[in-house]
């Protein structure tokens, strides 16, 4: 483990095992003292009332740095605040640890000033981010919005269900949510600027996917957590179950039907979930090819040309390997 304890910040990305790192390494590791986020059923709703933060203090301090005080934050108080916070688990040898997926994929000028709070914040901190082959990247984001909005956290009785074909979904581009989503180079850039390349570790998760040993182990170096009880953290559970082809083909044939699209509207989410061939935890009934929406080439060119210079200069800063996994071809 490495002499001086530095505090470490995951920044992201969604749809790359976040929630994983999250529950079962930074919430479970003897060698980390985590800060957030805490959300999910694994933590019984403990941590709601603090916004899934550790506690009051805790979030006080990255409303003030990240969120509502993000461009006028109290910078004495958190910086004295945090401090005292963190006195004793450094003392004790543990990593300080945050994490926040959408720190990636918030507006730029949010993203470029909180990257300047964190800063002046921790002084010194090590930045961890995970970065995905934008094509793949956007189909699981695209899984992720029609699984929250029908089922999940944004399904409210009597509001229409989410579904377009993902290439609208990709084009329409609401709220610029997936010119954010394709501007992970830009964000680790404005970290690289703010606390030095040597204090940016990028992996990529078809790393993960490769040779998870790997990728966790240089995690863990770079973290300076021992790597072995990280290893037995992750491997007991599988966080989230996947949508299958008959979830997709389900949404597809409701959003075909006036009827059934004003039944769904007006469904309970437990029935919304049946007419979606889930059970009540959220998963797939029947055993199925994983769901792969079907974006056109066309499409998927234009989302490699978006990033293609940003992935050049990831490539040439880092070395990770990203022409071998893909990233420069649909």
């Amino acid at each position: 483990m490495n002499q001086e304890i530095i505090p470490v910040v995951h920044i992201g990305m969604p749809k790359t095992a976040t929630k994983t790192l999250q529950w079962r390494l930074f919430a479970g590791h003897e060698d980390i003292f985590y800060l957030g986020r805490y959300d999910g059923s694994v933590f019984h709703g403990q941590y709601r009332e603090y916004r899934a933060c550790r506690d009051e203090l805790v979030f006080k301090v990255m409303d003030q740095v990240a969120y509502s005080g993000i461009h006028n934050p109290d910078m004495a108080f958190c910086r004295s605040a945090m401090e005292a916070y963190l006195k004793v688990p450094l003392q004790k040898g543990l990593v300080p640890v945050w994490s926040w997926e959408s720190y990636c994929t918030d507006n730029p000028d949010n993203r470029r000033v909180r990257a300047r709070n964190l800063k002046q914040l921790f002084g010194k901190a090590r930045i961890v981010v995970t970065v995905r082959h934008p094509v793949k990247l956007l189909k699981s984001a695209y899984m992720q919005q029609l699984r929250r909005d029908n089922i999940g956290g944004r399904y409210r009785k009597g509001r229409s269900g989410f579904y377009c074909p993902i290439d609208e979904w990709v084009q329409a581009d609401v709220g610029h949510d997936i010119s954010d989503h394709l501007g992970y180079p830009e964000t680790i850039r404005m970290y690289v600027d703010e606390f030095g390349a040597d204090n940016v570790c990028v992996l990529p998760f078809e790393l993960l996917v490769a040779d998870s040993r790997a990728f966790y182990e240089r995690l863990c170096r770079f973290m300076g957590v021992d790597l072995e009880r990280a290893l037995e953290l992750l491997g007991r559970n599988v966080d989230n179950s996947r949508w299958t082809e008959v979830q997709l083909k389900n949404l597809e044939q409701i959003n075909a039907s006036r009827l059934q699209k004003l039944k769904f509207r007006f469904a309970s989410k437990r029935e919304r979930k049946q007419m979606l061939d889930l059970d009540q935890k959220g998963k797939p009934l029947r055993d199925a090819p994983r769901a792969s929406p079907n974006m056109s080439p066309g499409v998927m060119r234009d989302v490699v040309a978006r990033t293609r210079a940003g992935n050049e200069w990831l490539e040439s800063e880092f070395s990770l390997g990203l022409r071998d996994y893909g990233y420069f071809e649909p």
